[in-house]
């Protein structure tokens, strides 16, 4: 990577003497732990410029005495267990641990993963069983004209509300043994998490996609885990052609803006339940499978139509028109086009597409995102399995369709 700084033991062991000098022991480690995280996110330092050898050598006091003490241990005293305090190894140990944060979460977010960034995941408190959305009814056109003198009427207020399914545990974890240390296998430490954390980023862009598609195992009521709106007591399928909404257009394969045409006034005839106003949503999103995403392009790329009435050769002389693409016209420019090798494996067909807002029809709630936690020190393990250490990889989540009205689904 451009301006990825390597780094070594001679290095690291003088920045750690230059950080003591000017803060002290402990508060020296916290800045320098610090100051390498902050360029561990900023990616001008890799995991991969580390080795763990030359790591033990820079952080670590005596650190020659600890590394022998995992190949050559001595029957008269436990080096090890002596030289695995907080004081002479907790800086090794927290570099470590943000070497595996910085991997795990690169790999979580993978940038394969387009459907777990085309939506909002937001935190929630709520740990056990099913969680309540509340909200009003839209109070609607109820506003009138006041004669003077007169009281204001009032307004109702509808309860509204939507519940989305129990949040559920997923992760693994990585331990760090006496002989991946003696052996400096760094690699193995990082490919082992990074690995965890790509398929824990998987299974989430899975359910991402199986949410927006409303297919696949989790197509289910939020009372039995699944991904499905369930509002107000009542668990619907995301794409209805007849009431409570129909998001359905049927026979409209892509073909060209005429079909785009086709979706856009679906969505534009749906109202609000409340209201009877239509539902003011502007789509920015078209979805396909990678079977349809040339196709897609080249309608969405389009720099001009043209319309000829009737469409066929007649003795009458056909009209013919020529303008610019109104899609982008009509939807912006700013209008996504999101695809992924994965999507026609979780689709009924994959001629299927879609339009509409994902980011508001579709949330990730979590009590808590991805992320890594280090064991104590556990003098069980290190004696019973040579682990010196261990970091937990865990996220606690659960994906829902939490509007289905603002997407379109076209079928062929």
């Amino acid at each position: 990577m451009p301006g990825t700084r390597l780094i070594g033991g001679p290095e690291l062991l003088r920045m750690r003497e230059a950080y003591e000098r000017q803060h002290g022991r402990q508060q020296g480690w916290r800045e320098m732990a610090r100051d390498l995280k902050g360029e561990l996110e900023r990616k001008t330092l890799t995991p991969r410029a580390f080795s763990i050898t030359e790591m033990v050598e820079g952080l670590v006091p005596d650190s020659r005495e600890w590394m022998d003490s995992f190949v050559k241990p001595k029957n008269s005293e436990d080096l090890f267990l002596e030289a695995s305090d907080a004081v002479s190894t907790g800086l090794f140990f927290n570099i470590t641990g943000q070497l595996l944060i910085t991997e795990v979460q690169e790999k979580f977010m993978d940038e394969e993963f387009v459907f777990l960034k085309a939506i909002d995941s937001k935190p929630s408190k709520i740990v056990v069983g099913m969680e309540r959305l509340p909200g009003f009814g839209r109070i609607g056109r109820e506003s009138q004209v006041v004669p003077e003198g007169k009281p204001y009427p009032l307004a109702g207020i509808t309860e509204d509300y939507i519940e989305i399914g129990a949040k559920q545990k997923r992760g693994f974890i990585v331990p760090l043994t006496r002989e991946c240390i003696a052996a400096d296998l760094t690699g193995e430490l990082l490919n082992t998490a990074g690995e965890g954390a790509y398929y824990l980023g998987l299974d989430t862009e899975i359910r991402v996609i199986d949410a927006i598609v409303d297919e696949n195992e989790s197509a289910a009521s939020a009372g039995q885990g699944g991904h499905r709106y369930h509002w107000k007591g009542t668990s619907y399928a995301s794409y209805q052609s007849t009431t409570p909404w129909d998001n359905v257009t049927a026979s409209n394969a892509l073909l060209d803006w005429s079909d785009v045409d086709n979706a856009w006034q679906t969505l534009a005839a749906i109202t609000d339940p409340y209201t009877g106003l239509p539902i003011l949503i502007q789509p920015d999103t078209m979805i396909v499978t990678s079977n349809l995403l040339w196709r897609a392009s080249q309608v969405l790329a389009a720099v001009q139509v043209r319309n000829t009435t009737p469409g066929f050769a007649t003795s009458a002389n056909p009209v013919q028109s020529d303008g610019p693409n109104p899609i982008r016209l009509v939807m912006g420019k700013d209008l996504t086009l999101l695809s992924s090798r994965l999507l026609g494996t979780r689709t009924a067909t994959d001629t299927d597409w879609f339009l509409g807002n994902p980011r508001k029809a579709v949330r990730r709630y979590y009590n808590w995102d991805i992320e890594t936690s280090q064991a104590p020190a556990d003098s069980q393990e290190s004696f019973q399995r040579d682990i010196v250490t261990q970091f937990k990889v865990g996220v606690r989540d659960v994906v829902s369709v939490i509007q289905p009205r603002l997407i379109n689904k076209s079928t062929a």
